[in-house]
């Protein structure tokens, strides 16, 4: 795609010789404090990162659960006490299961308090998880598993919160040039994996932007995941990453305009600290040329905001 002069391929060409004009959110703000505003002929790519609840997550597992032909069809299946739904695909008699997990699903054995994203989280720590399951003749299976042992794990989110904070007021309130830039098919760091955008999320609207996003588990890094607070019920949080190519001022403009907004934020606390370094990695990631953008006249040259029925 190709915006006054200024393209997604000519970006992804001077990444590749490392000539790539690279700052994250939290540079472009110290610069913005000190007065100066870079003219957006001179930057590349500005990259943004923020927490989003892991409410809005399912993972897919092919989980091995007995060795070849022990049983046809799996009825039921529980990881660690959180029940899995087994997928349609005649895995079984080769001993495995595909198990859609819901991060809200709670279990039946470790109470309330432990759900789908507890479960996430031992995943990536490479924790043992318990398996038991249920077969369609009547017998029980138990195993274990850690991560290096699965083949297939990705995780889906299905409503990733841009906060509110890094957009701004909707219309007539202000341009948000800098969401409506990203594509269906764009790439991103979840959980510092390269994933990619999918679509909007259940619940994105024209007051609450949301997107959809996949990756695999396997490439995840468990200090981008924030935990669980002190307290039952307390959210675990996906770290999320953009790369917001500078095609032209209005998008610039926009990112300035909520971070002129929101000059003040507290890039200290707990969870900033994530984010801060899912940004910077991003733009590292950029910079040596081992993250390039994906180029949108090749996916749904559509703004995936403007599918939202709301």
């Amino acid at each position: 795609m190709s915006t006054n002069g200024k393209s997604i391929q000519n970006i992804n060409l001077r990444a590749a010789r490392g000539e790539a004009v690279v700052l994250t959110e939290e540079e472009l703000l110290g610069t913005l404090n000190s007065g100066q505003i870079p003219p957006a002929a001179d930057l590349d790519v500005v990259t943004i990162a923020f927490g989003s609840e892991m409410s809005g997550t399912t993972a897919m597992m092919l989980v091995p659960v007995t060795g070849r032909g022990v049983f046809t069809r799996a009825k039921q299946i529980w990881l660690n006490g959180v029940q899995g739904f087994p997928g349609p695909a005649p895995n079984e008699r080769l001993g495995v299961v595909d198990t859609l997990v819901f991060a809200e699903q709670p279990s039946r054995d470790r109470g309330p308090s432990y759900t789908g994203a507890d479960l996430f989280l031992d995943i990536l720590a490479g924790e043992s998880i318990e398996v038991e399951c249920l077969a369609e003749e009547g017998g029980t299976y138990t195993n274990s598993f850690s991560m290096q042992d699965l083949q297939f794990a990705r995780m889906y989110s299905y409503n990733s919160f841009i906060p509110s904070v890094q957009t701004n007021p909707p219309a007539p309130g202000g341009s948000n040039g800098h969401l409506d830039i990203i594509k269906i098919g764009d790439k991103v760091l979840f959980n510092k994996a390269e994933g990619v955008v999918i679509g909007n999320g259940t619940r994105s609207g024209p007051a609450a932007r949301s997107l959809s996003l996949a990756a695999d588990m396997f490439t995840m890094d468990r200090a981008m995941v924030k935990s669980r607070g002190p307290r039952p019920g307390s959210p675990a949080e996906n770290t999320i990453a953009l790369a917001i190519p500078i095609l032209n001022d209005a998008i610039l403009q926009s990112i300035i305009g909520y971070l002129g907004r929101e000059g003040g934020k507290d890039f200290e606390s707990p969870l900033r600290e994530a984010v801060r370094a899912a940004s910077d990695f991003l733009k590292e990631q950029i910079v040596n040329g081992k993250f390039f953008l994906a180029d949108s006249a090749m996916m749904l040259d559509l703004p995936i905001t403007a599918r939202c029925s709301h």
